[in-house]
């Protein structure tokens, strides 16, 4: 979702990185891209609960702050991928079961779903909560595969972050990498394409 439908990654940073401030927590925002990129939310939170124990006792604690930071901050700009929701409908138009895989709540996931208006298009949903390691870790790929009943070799993957194509790899699905971030970077993806409308030249 992130990065591949929705540009999000640098609003859900600045949130992280105001609702630390508002704690007394000062950071950079690179230092918060370490601390953020390509990591499930209940990853991030245990970090910093784990480095700034006083900031916010609890995940739920910390999302009440950084969530409202996030509208806020998308709601004053369009954050959907040019081609992206595009071809998830024609993908689906041809007959594909979509699932989402990501590391954002499933209230956040809901929400994108209805932002976009994609709600025929995609069967199910796994979140943060749905699974224990994020990515690199394969588990919520095979989770997402498991909700659509499907093998993971039948399965292929759009990602737009290298932690993201070791998780696809690692279940067992084909990966195509989305050439936002992982431009003029090595990748082990099986293809890399600047549009997700070029994956239809695969279809």
């Amino acid at each position: 979702m992130d990065g591949t439908l929705i540009d999000s990654e640098s609003i859900w940073q600045e949130a992280i990185r105001l609702a630390l401030r508002k704690k007394g927590v000062i950071l950079s925002i690179d230092e918060v891209v370490r601390l953020e990129y390509g990591r499930a939310w209940n990853e991030i939170f245990n970090e910093i609960h784990s480095r700034w124990p006083e900031a916010y006792a609890t995940r739920l604690d910390m999302e009440a702050v950084t969530v409202p930071y996030y509208k806020r901050i998308a709601a004053s700009r369009n954050i959907s991928i040019p081609g992206s929701v595009e071809a998830l409908r024609r993908l689906h138009g041809l007959g594909y079961a979509i699932a989402i895989a990501s590391g954002s709540t499933r209230e956040r996931i809901m929400d994108t779903i209805a932002n976009l208006n994609i709600e025929d298009c995609v069967s199910c949903y796994v979140g943060g909560e749905d699974y224990e390691r994020g990515k690199p870790a394969p588990d919520c790929f095979l989770a997402a595969a498991a909700r659509l009943g499907v093998d993971a070799p039948e399965c292929v993957v759009f990602e737009d972050a290298e932690a993201g194509v070791l998780a696809a790899k690692a279940a067992g699905m084909v990966c195509i990498a989305l050439n936002l971030r992982l431009e003029n970077r090595p990748t082990s993806a099986d293809f890399c394409v600047k549009n997700l409308l070029d994956v239809l030249d695969f279809s």
